[in-house]
């Protein structure tokens, strides 16, 4: 046989997988899933034969943070090219045109725990007869930890944990990963703290914004926030981006102790947009990508989903949803999912960002990291990363994407 045509033969043979697995990962199909009380739920499924992975969203996102369709930013389509079968859950609610998720009226974080995520998890396994990894960012860490927590619904709505779904449960996962875990909402130095110890204000100057959040503490305290969240059974898209660009002089429900904080010392910072406080660093971004994602990634917020996280900043702990307007500490049938985190024993690898001034680093290492049960667990800190740089980061491929991969490898 001539020489050249061995080498073309063994060029094609050499670069046809490679070609054939990049063309699957550009195409993705919609998947559904239908939950114990009814609802339909849209996956994104970027299909492969390798370990499934299911990806998460956080509150008032969907499934586009994982998937931007811009230069080298779409964690799916890395993770499949990886290997990986990649799964983009859109949880009730929301989803992007083509994938969105049904809904139901009012519902919680413990609803996305209760109902949507068994139906998920058992739909990937017999769909694939594989364990997959779970990866949540921020309320999808919340909400993939109650899972594993064996959470359910006792009389009704109270939530309780089952030890013995709890461990059926974990046999069905190879893994979980969290990136910046919205399990524990509390910072260095509180609001009331600060209002206490103007001194602190002047020693840290502009870097004490990393290590406090006075905005979401000041806006969780708000009786009219709450009033209106119980009021709406939703806040729509639109509202929230139109906030994203606002100073946060400008922000509602703000309240008199954030302008106090203001006149102490942290005039900066009341200029400071809220898209580029809370949302990212951005420093470390891509504003570009940023744009292309928030275009169609900001979703609905149901109004409890509002109420529990504006708890959860109030008390310092995520519990399960009560309405707590003229409540000062949550009833004593509320559930702390803090509470049961040592049950969790699945190998596990938790991200945090240095620069989150929406969950702080420190907290996400104490609160959550340490207090998972699993003996096989990592921890990561990036120190420059905000709350959505694990999406739009300049370097996210190499500096979470790879790391993802790398680890979930580690594992089969």
């Amino acid at each position: 046989m001539n020489r050249y045509v061995t080498i073309a033969i063994l060029l094609v043979a050499f670069l046809f997988p490679v070609i054939t697995k990049a063309t699957e990962c550009e195409e993705a199909r919609r998947e559904e899933f239908r939950t114990s009380d009814g609802v339909v739920l849209a996956a994104k499924h970027y299909e492969n034969s390798g370990r499934p992975i299911i990806l998460i969203h956080g509150v008032a996102a969907n499934d586009r943070y994982f998937d931007i369709p811009y230069k080298h930013f779409s964690m799916a389509r890395f993770l499949c090219r990886s290997g990986m079968d990649v799964w983009i859950v859109n949880l009730r609610g929301v989803g992007t045109s083509g994938y969105r998720s049904g809904t139901t009226r009012d519902f919680t974080i413990d609803d996305n725990v209760i109902y949507d995520m068994p139906a998920i998890v058992d739909g990937v396994y017999q769909a694939t007869g594989k364990k997959p990894v779970m990866l949540g960012h921020s309320m999808g860490a919340w909400v993939l930890s109650g899972y594993l927590q064996g959470l359910v619904y006792e009389h009704g709505s109270k939530v309780i944990a089952d030890r013995l779904i709890a461990k059926k449960r974990q046999e069905l996962i190879n893994g979980i990963i969290m990136l910046a875990p919205g399990i524990s909402i509390r910072w260095e130095y509180s609001l009331k703290y600060l209002l206490k110890h103007p001194e602190i204000i002047k020693k840290y100057k502009e870097s004490l914004i990393w290590e406090t959040n006075p905005l979401l503490e000041s806006v969780a305290r708000s009786r009219i926030l709450r009033v209106f969240l119980l009021a709406k059974e939703e806040v729509s898209p639109k509202l929230l981006r139109s906030l994203l660009w606002l100073p946060l002089n400008k922000i509602p429900f703000i309240g008199k102790d954030l302008w106090r904080l203001f006149d102490l010392g942290l005039h900066s910072l009341s200029e400071k947009t809220l898209l580029f406080y809370m949302a990212m660093n951005p420093e470390n971004v891509d504003v570009e990508a940023a744009h292309v994602a928030l275009k169609d990634g900001v979703d609905v917020i149901s109004g409890k989903v509002g109420i529990q996280l504006a708890n959860a900043t109030k008390t310092k702990k995520p519990f399960s949803y009560y309405p707590g307007i003229f409540r000062s500490k949550p009833p004593a049938r509320a559930y702390n999912y803090l509470q049961h985190l040592n049950d969790v024993m699945v190998p596990t690898l938790v991200l945090g960002g240095g620069k989150d001034v929406v969950v702080n680093h420190a907290a996400v290492y104490h609160d959550v990291f340490r207090e998972i049960g699993s003996t096989d667990k990592r921890y990561v800190d990036l120190p420059e990363y905000g709350h959505f740089d694990f999406f739009i980061a300049k370097n996210v491929e190499k500096d979470v994407y790879q790391l993802v991969a790398d680890w979930v490898e580690a594992r089969n």
